[in-house]
């Protein structure tokens, strides 16, 4: 399944019943609704990120340095899910422990066994400080920042993204213009309440039944 930018921007103006203006086309809107199906990509994809199920997670590797307890962010994660190092042939889950971020600097606890990790310093921090180099040693898990999309861009997703691009142009397109009722308000919101539903669904891995808040909200 997959929809272009450019049949996005052709159903928001027929949504919108815009009359081409004579000198530029019906271009002239064009760089202005882009904008708006990038702010819905980034809507989307926080919202996604808040289900945290591993939709759109990677991952990267680096060296681990004996004696050495901090290691980089990568540059292009925008959240980490997990970390793990690696023992022999299997990478090792280690905990996520904030509560140690309190702790000594330069430890010497250097057992060789990680037992969890903080953030500290802009870093991942380790404690159970590895004795040892290892090579492709620590495993960082995270969800990378997205790309803007492009006017000439096609995008794999549902039909549904497609009508959420659509909506949310139109709704943010008349947004801009004052009005003080936009039906497009309702219709995006309901349409992105039933998406987010499905998507808790999916990637919960439950078919049928109903998923709730920790305050009881149907999702």
């Amino acid at each position: 399944m997959s929809f272009t930018i450019a049949e996005v921007k052709a159903r928001v103006k027929r949504r919108l019943k815009l009359d081409p203006d004579t000198s530029t086309g019906d271009t002239q809107f064009d760089d202005l609704f882009l904008d708006f199906i990038n702010d819905c990509h980034v809507l989307l994809n926080a919202k996604l990120m808040t289900i945290n199920k591993g939709w759109n997670e990677t991952s990267a590797d680096q060296n681990i340095v004996s004696g050495t307890d901090n290691y980089t962010i990568p540059s292009a994660a925008l959240m980490l899910t997990s970390v793990f190092w690696k023992d022999g042939d299997i990478y090792r889950s280690i905990p996520e422990k904030q509560a140690l971020r309190n702790m000594d600097y330069n430890p010497t606890d250097s057992n060789g066994g990680i037992y969890a990790w903080f953030f500290r310093d802009g870093k991942i921090i380790l404690r159970g400080i590895p004795a040892e180099n290892i090579t492709s040693g620590l495993r960082v898990c995270y969800y990378p920042e997205i790309t803007d999309n492009v006017a000439g861009d096609t995008v794999t997703d549902t039909n549904i993204i497609r009508s959420l691009y659509t909506l949310y142009c139109c709704k943010a397109f008349r947004d801009s213009e004052g009005a003080k009722f936009n039906p497009f308000e309702s219709e995006f919101g309901g349409l992105m309440g039933d998406w987010y539903r499905v998507m808790v669904k999916r990637y919960a891995g439950i078919s049928t039944r109903d998923v709730y808040t920790e305050d009881g909200v149907l999702l």
